[in-house]
């Protein structure tokens, strides 16, 4: 079957090389600032980072990781390489019962918020995820987590001034609008981050 075949008119064809060109080029200029919004390096950042993690699994600390839609399964994938790979405590706060329950009764913005109130302590360390980085919930609970002593890790995309992007100890953003792109380039990065643990482990 060729191109001929397959191609219907109201069909835009995306070349794979293309596609997977401009995704390298979106996770490869990936741009990490500190709370003070200071630039790093990228490998020093990612070192940093990777620091944490080892910091929060040394003190038995937590690692909630949150997000909503497409970014919630990958907390969830996140949390299952925490667990098998990096051999520490990690959670999703993704609890059918639970979120529907803070939804109905106290509304959706407070899902993550309410619950980093009673399980978070300053060993902890929370990852939020956010394409847009300007969903309420998450910069609520990224808000309360830093009022607490939480320590940081935000994942986003969208514009550079978006609100979660504030709030982190570091902050991964890529420099794009394309969702499937900045979800896979999330993904991406929680994968080296994960992989690096368990080297470590």
């Amino acid at each position: 079957m060729d191109l001929e075949t397959i191609h219907r008119p109201d069909f835009k064809i995306i070349n794979y090389e293309e596609y997977i060109s401009s995704f390298s080029e979106i996770v490869s200029q990936v741009e990490i600032t500190t709370q003070s919004q200071q630039k790093i390096a990228t490998q020093v950042a990612m070192e940093l980072t990777l620091n944490l993690l080892i910091s929060c699994r040394e003190k038995n600390g937590t690692i909630f990781v949150i997000g909503n839609g497409g970014s919630a399964a990958i907390a969830s994938h996140v949390v299952i390489d925490l667990i098998n790979m990096g051999k520490v405590r990690a959670m999703s706060m993704l609890d059918p019962a639970t979120t529907t329950c803070i939804s109905n009764d106290y509304g959706y913005e407070k899902i993550y918020e309410k619950q980093i109130s009673q399980f978070a302590r300053p060993e902890d360390l929370l990852i939020a995820i956010s394409s847009s980085g300007n969903s309420k919930n998450i910069v609520n609970a990224a808000t309360l987590a830093r009022k607490l002593g939480v320590s940081i890790i935000t994942l986003t995309g969208f514009s550079g001034n978006n609100a979660l992007r504030q709030l982190g100890d570091y902050n991964f953003w890529l420099n794009s609008t394309d969702y499937g792109k900045v979800e896979t380039g999330h993904a991406f990065l929680s994968h080296y981050l994960t992989d690096r643990l368990r080297e470590i482990a």
